[in-house]
């Protein structure tokens, strides 16, 4: 019934920002350029702000400062504006009306943020990837958008909020269909989609070079390392997204090391995101 009631009930499913939709559109369109994507940011004075810090922060800036929107966008270039403006955005559909779920919401959004910047960081790591850094940070921002889809639903069903338990089986089963389904229908790309629906496959196998999913599942994997071990997960031998990132030579420890050598940029990447 739960599924069913998602489906079918367009207010429960969270909606992207106006503002992302309209800079989705105008990159899509061929014919814009730096100049007509910041027309579009510098009608949010937040956003434009947000820009012109990201292209002068350590993650981006490489010679002098940029002081506008259009350079900041030059900077960045187009498609990394577009992920970021959507990561940036993402925020505020992290959001919960009923006290009892604020603080769910607000756990979410540190784990989302969290595995972002960590995925960022193994993209620019990963082996023969080619997939753009900002749309592994945004897969990993929003690879958990299922579950706002159930707690939004769960603020309309006193038993399922007042029953913890039930609402986490709840989240555990539906959260990668539903994830997919969402980011469908806000036009993301079928990797980002994919990622969602599979972020926690621990024990996905495929041929080849990584993707944007495998990033995402071993991003989760050193997030929950970070927060307290392993348990309720496979031994990190056995989570073979991890050597399809970083070499099939590598070992856990190594793995663990890359993550704590990249402390300082994973760290960047949270405060862009966090606040």
């Amino acid at each position: 019934m739960l599924h069913r009631d998602l489906q079918e009930d367009k207010s429960i499913l969270p909606s992207l920002p106006d503002l992302a939709l309209k800079i989705q559109k105008a990159i899509e369109d061929k014919k814009s350029d730096a100049k007509d994507i910041a027309k579009w940011v510098e009608q949010d004075p937040a956003m434009t702000a947000k820009i012109i810090r990201t292209a002068n922060s350590a993650l981006y800036a490489r010679r002098g400062t940029v002081e506008t929107c259009s350079a900041a966008v030059v900077r960045l270039g187009t498609r990394a504006t577009q992920k970021l403006i959507l990561s940036f955005c993402a925020r505020e559909v992290f959001q919960s009306r009923k006290p009892e779920l604020k603080q769910r919401m607000q756990a979410l959004w540190s784990h989302s943020v969290d595995v972002a910047a960590i995925s960022f960081v193994l993209a620019q790591k990963a082996r023969g990837f080619g997939y753009d850094p900002e749309e592994v940070m945004l897969a990993g921002l929003v690879h958990d958008v299922g579950t706002i889809a159930i707690l939004n639903y769960a603020q309309m069903m006193p038993g399922l909020t007042a029953n913890p338990a039930v609402l986490d089986e709840r989240i555990q089963r539906l959260r990668g269909e539903l994830g997919a389904m969402i980011l469908r229908k806000w036009g993301f790309s079928p990797e980002i989609v994919a990622a969602a629906r599979d972020a926690e496959d621990w024990l996905r196998k495929r041929k080849g070079l990584a993707d944007v999913t495998d990033v995402v599942i071993v991003a989760q994997m050193h997030d929950c390392l970070n927060k307290g071990g392993l348990a309720g997960l496979p031994p990190m031998s056995e989570i073979s997204a991890v050597k399809r990132v970083l070499g099939r030579q590598v070992t856990p420890d190594m793995s663990i090391q890359v993550i704590k050598e990249a402390q300082a940029q994973i760290a960047d990447v949270r405060a862009l995101l966090g606040d």
